[in-house]
């Protein structure tokens, strides 16, 4: 005889001999509900041999039992990635808080609420002088050319070379400044000097010369810089 769950509808296979002349309550293993099920009516009463035991443990659609056990894993797994997703995004703000709080410093105070230390971006020092830019006019080293000459018994040095201007703006060219050093760039005898062009388009370049009498001896080096006539 196949019994139908009320509840659930499982199906059980059961003696009807086991119901007795009466019938009697019985439960369902699958999920629990009791009812009281009387026996077919064209079965004659029979002595049992086994008594029944309250509960029915045998149901017939065994799927049907596991159908809810079955439904629990797509949720724990739904929990298991939102847990894993939830610790990426913690695990990420903590080990990168201080690049997130170079780049948005208000999350400082987040941090520093949570009681996480956090290494905030150094203000810049404003007693350090800004660094020195690249001058634009410079007098490129392979163009220098150093001479000795005589006049009068006068001796004569004379210095030649090229203003290359490597901006790519065009640069006004004012006096330079032309310095003799000994060996450990001492300052032994300066004078300026105005070249012929007044300006400079960006990558030109343009022939100077100049000379000075009587130099020092002890005279080794020669040093350029640009002086604004502003």
């Amino acid at each position: 005889m196949i019994l139908n769950c009320p509840k659930c509808s499982t199906r059980f296979l059961v003696d009807p001999v086991a119901l007795g002349e009466k019938g009697r309550s019985v439960r369902c293993g699958a999920c629990g509900h009791s009812w009281f099920q009387e026996p077919p009516a064209d079965k004659a009463y029979e002595p049992p041999p086994l008594t029944l035991d309250d509960e029915i443990t045998a149901p017939l659609d065994r799927d049907a039992g596991r159908r809810p056990r079955g439904r629990l894993w797509p949720r724990l797994a739904a929990w298991f990635l939102f847990i894993f997703v939830i610790a990426l995004i913690v695990g990420g703000g903590y080990r990168y808080r201080n690049e997130i709080v170079r780049r948005w410093p208000p999350a400082e105070k987040l941090y520093s609420t949570l009681g996480i230390p956090v290494s905030a971006p150094t203000a810049p020092d404003k007693s350090t002088p800004p660094p020195v830019r690249k001058a634009a006019l410079v007098v490129p080293e392979s163009s220098i050319k150093i001479e000795r000459e005589s006049r009068d018994d006068t001796p004569i040095l004379v210095i030649s070379g090229q203003i290359r201007n490597e901006s790519d703006q065009p640069q006004a060219v004012g006096r330079m400044r032309i310095t003799l050093t000994d060996g450990e760039d001492k300052s032994l005898k300066s004078w300026l000097f105005a070249p012929e062009a007044r300006t400079l388009e960006p990558g030109a370049s343009m022939t100077f010369r100049s000379s000075v009498t009587n130099p020092p001896a002890e005279a080794k080096k020669v040093r350029f810089d640009f002086v604004s006539d502003n």
